[in-house]
């Protein structure tokens, strides 16, 4: 069967509020029949599933496993640049999934020296939305966050 991932990501957005149990079980499918296919450059697309306004936080997070999952899949260099060239599109309706993600990353080491090589190879409007994000995340919590984002930072 042939996918159409454009069609198939207008879904995941139509879906994101789950306001009803049609939309939920929706969002779940789309999530799972994007991911099947593989293809590292379709995190882009989930991540226009994220949207702050829901409320089943646990089904979103179905979709963050579905995002990181794509470590197994592409490798986790492959998928963390598609990841971070992918955080302007949760702005401003889903930051809040924007800094969850990126604290999954800066909660491991090995991501985090992953995040800091990348980012310093990424163009400057992406660099800009990152720093912006963890900036965020530090301030929030400096205890749990302020080194590590330094670390990627600098």
């Amino acid at each position: 069967m042939l996918i159409d991932v454009e069609k198939e990501a207008q879904k995941l957005r139509s879906s994101r509020l789950m306001v009803d149990d049609e939309q939920v079980a929706s969002f779940k499918e789309t999530i799972e029949r994007i991911t099947s296919l593989s293809d590292p450059k379709h995190i882009t697309l989930l991540c226009l599933g994220f949207d702050d306004a829901t409320e089943m936080h646990e089904v979103m997070f179905g979709l963050v496993h579905a995002i990181e999952s794509y470590d197994a899949i592409a490798g986790p260099e492959v998928a963390t640049t598609n990841f971070i060239n992918a955080l302007p599109l949760l702005l401003p309706h889903a930051s809040d999934w924007a800094e969850i993600l990126l604290s999954r990353i800066l909660n491991d080491k090995e991501s985090q020296a992953l995040l800091r090589r990348l980012l310093k190879a990424t163009s400057s409007n992406i660099q800009e939305v990152v720093s912006s994000i963890l900036r965020n995340l530090a301030d929030e919590d400096p205890k749990q966050f302020k080194r590590k984002v330094e670390g990627v930072l600098t």
